[in-house]
C-alpha cells in the first residue's frame, strides 16, 4: 500500500540541502529556541539570525523564493495575534477603534509587542521552512534516531506525518462525492451536512489507518526508520556547524552590545 503523499525538498540540491540531516537540525533547531529565549529588547538580533537564514536559502537558485512561499502558508496565523495585540495591551493610546458598542484602543505597548512577536514569529517560521525545503521528512525522522531521539518518540512523529496525508485524501474523496450528489455550502442549513461528512471522515480514517497499520506490519515494520539513502556526518557538516555557530554568536553579540 502506498502512502500516497509526497514531502518536497524543492533545496535539497543546494548547498544547505546536501549536508547531513543531522547537520541541519542541529543549526537551525537551536537557531529558532535562541530567537525566542532572546529579551525583547533584542530585536535586532532576531533580525540578525532571520538575514542568516535568508542567507542559506539563498545558497540555491530561487531559494529564498521558494521558503519565503512556504512560510506565507502560515501567515494568517501570525497576522490574527498581530493584528490582536495592540489592543490587548495596556500602555499609551495610539488610536482607537469606535464598534458602536464600545471602542477598541491600540496602545504603544501593543503595537511594540506585535512587532516583536511578528518578528520572532516570522524568523522562527522561516527557519523550519528552510529546514523543510531541504530535507525531506524520512530523512529528518533517521536524522532524529542518528542523534539519538527514542525510537517510539520518532516513530509516533512519522506515522503522524503520514497519517496527515491520508485524511487528507479521505477529505479530498468525501468532498468530491458531496460535489457530485449537488452538495454545496450556502448557508447555515448546510451545518447537518457538514457534521454528518466530519463524522464520515473520522470513522474512514480510523478504517484507513487499521488498515494501513496491517500493511506496515506485514512487512516487518518494526518503529525503526529506514530510508534508501545513507547520510554521514563528516568533515564538512562538522565545519558548516563551526561556521554557522560562530556566524550566530558573532551577529548577535555585535548586535547587542552595538
Amino acid at each position: 500500500m502506498g502512502s500516497g503523499h509526497v514531502h518536497e525538498a524543492p533545496l535539497e540540491a543546494s548547498y544547505f540541502g546536501r549536508l547531513d540531516a543531522r547537520a541541519k537540525i542541529l543549526a537551525i533547531v537551536p537557531a529558532v529556541f535562541l530567537v525566542n529565549l532572546l529579551p525583547e529588547a533584542e530585536w535586532p538580533a532576531v533580525a540578525a539570525v532571520g538575514i542568516i537564514f535568508l542567507v542559506l536559502a539563498s545558497f540555491s537558485r530561487h531559494g529564498a523564493w521558494t521558503v519565503f512561499k512556504r512560510a506565507a502558508l502560515a501567515l494568517p496565523f501570525v497576522l490574527f495575534v498581530v493584528v490582536t495585540l495592540p489592543f490587548a495591551a495596556a500602555g499609551t493610546e495610539i488610536f482607537s477603534i469606535n464598534l458602536g458598542v464600545g471602542r477598541l484602543v491600540a496602545t504603544d505597548e501593543g503595537l511594540t509587542r506585535a512587532a516583536e512577536v511578528a518578528l520572532r514569529a516570522g524568523t522562527s517560521i522561516l527557519g523550519i521552512m528552510l529546514l523543510s525545503a531541504t530535507t525531506e521528512a524520512p530523512a529528518l525522522f533517521k536524522g532524529l534516531r542518528a542523534m539519538g531521539f527514542p525510537k517510539a518518540f520518532v516513530a509516533v512523529l512519522a506515522i503522524v506525518y503520514r497519517y496527515v496525508f491520508e485524511m487528507a485524501g479521505e477529505l479530498v474523496r468525501l468532498r468530491r462525492a458531496a460535489a457530485a450528489r449537488g452538495f454545496e455550502i450556502k448557508n447555515f442549513r448546510a451545518a447537518p451536512r457538514l457534521a454528518d461528512m466530519s463524522g464520515a471522515l473520522l470513522v474512514r480514517s480510523v478504517a484507513r489507518s487499521e488498515r494501513v497499520h496491517h500493511a506496515m506490519a506485514a512487512r516487518g515494520y518494526d518503529g525503526e526508520v529506514r530510508t534508501l539513502s545513507h547520510g554521514a556526518f563528516g568533515l564538512r557538516e562538522a565545519m558548516f556547524l563551526g561556521a554557522f555557530y560562530i556566524l550566530i554568536s558573532s551577529a548577535v553579540v555585535a548586535v547587542i552590545y552595538a
